[in-house]
């Protein structure tokens, strides 16, 4: 008789142990499915914001000051921001390529915003720089 409850209640926990389990992958999965959405939501959010400073900046007028600045600034910061992100890319082993292990779409979006920030970011940087350097040379 103990042996029999004992076989019983053995199954009984292996099968609690299961749906344990089954409830935790599910979790999980529910769990990185709301993060990816999050995180898409963000850069969404992000790119929003941005449309937003833009046509708040043009409002003002203060769209007149960037179109004086010369080409070569853009050219020199795409170059640079192309660079930076393959260094980048190639550092931390992010497989970007169908024929790569771990490919995912979603890297895709990765290299885009590192390309944008970077660009953007290296930009604005030597604008300032030259504006700067262009204003004490005047005086």
């Amino acid at each position: 008789m103990l042996t029999a409850f004992r076989n019983r209640f053995v199954g009984v926990l292996a099968s609690a142990i299961d749906g344990v389990g089954f409830i935790a992958s599910l979790a999980g999965a529910s769990v990185s499915l709301f993060l990816g959405k999050l995180f898409a939501s963000a850069l969404f959010v992000l790119l929003a914001l941005g449309v937003l400073k833009r046509f708040v900046r043009r409002r003002h007028g203060e769209a007149k000051e960037e179109q004086q600045s010369p080409i070569w600034i853009s050219f020199v910061c795409g170059v640079l921001a192309i660079v930076e992100t393959a260094v980048v890319v190639e550092a931390m082993n992010l497989p970007v390529r169908f024929d790569q292990s771990g490919f995912e779409k979603g890297n895709w979006l990765l290299v885009a915003a590192m390309l944008l920030v970077l660009f953007y970011g290296q930009r604005y940087v030597l604008r300032r720089l030259l504006a700067k350097g262009s204003t004490a040379s005047a005086l």
